[in-house]
């Protein structure tokens, strides 16, 4: 009997696949056999789509850039993550990467059967696991004791404020990790200082109705709570800084003009 909340109760259908991208680190090589089952969590039934890939490397076979380049710039905030990780990682000997793609679906398998593989890996060794589309680390250590777990948006999707104020776009807010739900990035740009908290919370709302299920299509007027919303495509150097770290996919939402429009 399904009774966990792994399904999306607002579901509207895309073109937009899922994608998901983990790696897996241990101080010993992992087994030949992905032996992923029910006891680690993955829903009944799950078939792997064919798109799938898991790769296993050795720091001393292939050397860490050929793993994942964005770890090599990623050593502090995985500290900041998981205190002290990154001389752990400078130690480690093994790692598994998993890339996931799926269509869209208004269940959350795929993510289900992620969880499952960090049980195993978990269970083989593995000390940590660094989440590509959201850029975090989680520290492996207990998923084990609970397979009866839930989706949780807080642990899929990051939600970051980009710096300093930029110029030209004030502050900029945006989630990370989006494509693993075939929905793209959310970006508030002009965020006045003084609203740093309401506009968080607006920006975990909307990845909450795009991780239910809904498509926030550009150029169209909807109600979120008691305000009104026009979610743009994003243009970089337009609507956000040229250099803002996101997928170009992400949509765009000018906070500066729902709380003008909320106040007229």
């Amino acid at each position: 009997m399904e009774t966990l909340r792994w399904w999306r109760p607002s579901f509207e259908p895309s073109d937009a696949e899922s994608i998901v991208d983990v790696i897996f680190f241990s101080d010993r090589e992992f087994p030949r056999d992905l032996a992923v089952g029910r006891e680690h969590g993955l829903p009944d039934g799950y078939m792997w789509p064919t798109t799938s890939g898991f790769a296993r490397f050795s720091s001393e076979r292939d050397g860490w850039d050929r793993v994942e380049p964005v770890l090599l710039n990623m050593r502090a905030e995985a500290d900041l993550q998981i205190p002290g990780v990154s001389q752990r990682l400078d130690r480690v000997g093994h790692a598994l990467s998993v890339i996931v793609e799926d269509a869209d679906s208004a269940r959350l398998d795929h993510l289900r059967a992620i969880w499952a593989v960090a049980r195993w890996a978990e269970s083989s060794g593995a000390f940590a696991m660094f989440d590509a589309a959201s850029e975090t680390w989680h520290q492996l250590g207990d998923l084990g004791r609970d397979v009866t777990d839930e989706f949780s948006l807080s642990r899929e999707v990051a939600f970051v404020q980009e710096g300093d104020a930029d110029p030209n776009f004030g502050l900029v807010m945006q989630t990370r990790g989006m494509a693993k739900l075939a929905r793209p990035d959310i970006v508030l740009c002009h965020v006045p200082p003084h609203a740093v908290a309401p506009a968080q919370a607006l920006l975990v709302r909307l990845a909450r109705l795009a991780a239910d299920g809904e498509r926030l299509l550009p150029n169209r007027a909807r109600r979120v709570e008691s305000a009104t919303i026009t979610v743009e495509p994003m243009h970089r150097g337009v609507n956000v800084p040229a250099d803002l770290r996101i997928y170009d996919e992400a949509i765009v939402v000018n906070f500066a003009e729902i709380v003008s429009g909320a106040a007229s």
